[in-house]
């Protein structure tokens, strides 16, 4: 399938070859960055009385030079010495980033060790050909060649692909810190959450770290594909397309669907109109 569709693309690609890329991609760029920057400069934390919120607005981070550890050590400190009984961690504005800052999180939030794995390893290619990478970019063009990695998969539902050995059933492990948080957590979610994002609130529930409080999450049970992209840019428009080249292994009975919040918030119009917060609403319901 991906063969297919980049052979398509290159021929699209080709008709429309240009020197140069416009400077329209970089005005978009820029104006990314400072999206991404603006979210960055909005992680924020506070505690009123008895309850702590502590807002996440993105797990992309790489580039601004958070110190997201020092952030969660400070803070669960923070609370841990003012008897702080309620945590809210607000994550409705946010699309995802790096995963292990979730990872971080949750050590904070869980009181037992959890071991599973994750498995982000289902190809449709061993080697990409050189007609077709020529007009791809990546940060890690080793995705293109999967020579002597790959297996066929023989059964279920995605018979007929690629296994990419290197990326199957590979354990994850979350410890619970000492300093973890002992109190009541509820997490805010969201339709916007997606790759990261999702993971938190999937394995929240999961290990059952908090209650998850708002309407059902983006992503998808059957699993993500964004641990390995490719993208191609379009030369007049500067319109970047992003490529997934891995795709997660599921089982046949897994559904296809996102994260159900176990307290589900129905916003309304005439809530939304008068600026409510309906979802830190229905925590405060929660707690009384």
């Amino acid at each position: 399938m991906i063969i297919r569709f980049l052979h398509c693309l290159a021929i699209v690609l080709a008709a429309l070859a240009c020197p140069s890329v416009t400077a329209g991609a970089a005005n978009t760029l820029t104006a990314d960055d400072a999206s991404r920057d603006a979210k960055v400069q909005a992680w924020r934390f506070q505690i009123e009385g008895r309850r702590a919120i502590m807002t996440l607005p993105t797990f992309s981070v790489y580039r601004e030079g958070l110190d997201w550890r020092r952030f969660f050590a400070l803070h669960f400190a923070e609370m841990r010495k003012q008897h702080v009984e309620h945590l809210v961690i607000d994550i409705r504005d946010n699309e995802g980033g790096d995963g292990a800052i979730g990872l971080e999180l949750l050590s904070y939030l869980i009181d037992t060790p959890h071991t599973d794995r994750e498995d982000q390893s289902v190809t449709t290619y061993e080697r990409v050909p050189y007609g077709l990478a020529r007009y791809l970019d990546t940060w890690d063009f080793g995705f293109f060649d999967r020579t002597g990695q790959v297996d066929p998969i023989l059964d279920g539902p995605q018979a007929g692909r690629l296994r990419f050995r290197p990326k199957a059933a590979t354990p994850r492990r979350v410890e619970p810190k000492p300093e973890r948080f002992r109190g009541h957590v509820f997490l805010l979610v969201v339709p916007e959450n997606s790759s990261a994002a999702f993971s938190l609130a999937l394995l929240t529930q999961q290990y059952k770290a908090a209650v998850l409080v708002g309407q059902p999450t983006g992503g998808n049970l059957r699993g993500l594909n964004g641990g390995q992209l490719a993208w191609v840019t379009l030369p007049h428009s500067g319109v970047a397309v992003d490529i997934p080249l891995l795709a997660s292994s599921y089982d046949a009975d897994t559904p296809d669907a996102s994260v159900v919040p176990d307290v589900p918030v129905r916003r309304t119009f005439t809530g939304q109109a008068a600026g409510r917060d309906e979802e830190m609403a229905a925590v405060a319901a929660i707690g009384r």
